[in-house]
């Protein structure tokens, strides 16, 4: 049964070849159970293997250590001034109008404490494009601070092992 697993995790990582040159190196398998060639995986390519498996196919274990540095304490203390903003946000009041409100029913609108109504939404629309827009920009000129630092989906799967 081991056999088999690992003729199994070793068919895994090679590619098909056109070329019958490598099915003669490869004694394990003959041109009548298996169409086309298999080529030999080169160990010192990282694109033909896996970085966890040895030439044999075989697991290779890791063993993270745990974070820790000034870093690491910098982006738990923003991790949690951001989750403190996005849950009291809407307790938050300006000009005594909620900060975000979005109110489909009664086609009510309230944005950072400024009414939207229906016949706003042209220049609400466009503010929405200017938005998108600086949300692309920002993101392709600082995406890995975003993921990195402040986002709270990686940040919630950190917190579990802290």
């Amino acid at each position: 049964m081991d056999r088999a697993i690992n003729n199994a995790s070793l068919l895994l990582f090679r590619h098909l070849a056109p070329s019958s040159k490598s099915m003669s190196q490869s004694p394990k398998h003959s041109s009548t159970t298996r169409p086309g060639t298999v080529k030999e995986v080169d160990s010192q390519d990282f694109r033909d293997h896996l970085s966890t498996t040895d030439q044999e196919g075989r697991r290779q274990w890791l063993y993270p250590r745990k974070v820790h540095g000034p870093f690491y304490r910098e982006r738990t203390w923003l991790s949690w001034l951001l989750l403190a903003i996005m849950f009291g946000g809407p307790f938050v009041r300006i000009k005594g109008n909620p900060l975000l409100l979005l109110n489909v029913v009664e086609r009510k609108f309230i944005i950072l404490g400024q009414i939207f109504w229906p016949q706003d939404m042209i220049m609400f629309a466009v503010a929405l494009l200017i938005f998108v827009t600086g949300i692309l920009v920002f993101t392709a000129a600082y995406g890995r601070l975003w993921c990195g630092w402040a986002c709270q989906i990686g940040r919630a799967s950190c917190r579990g092992r802290v």
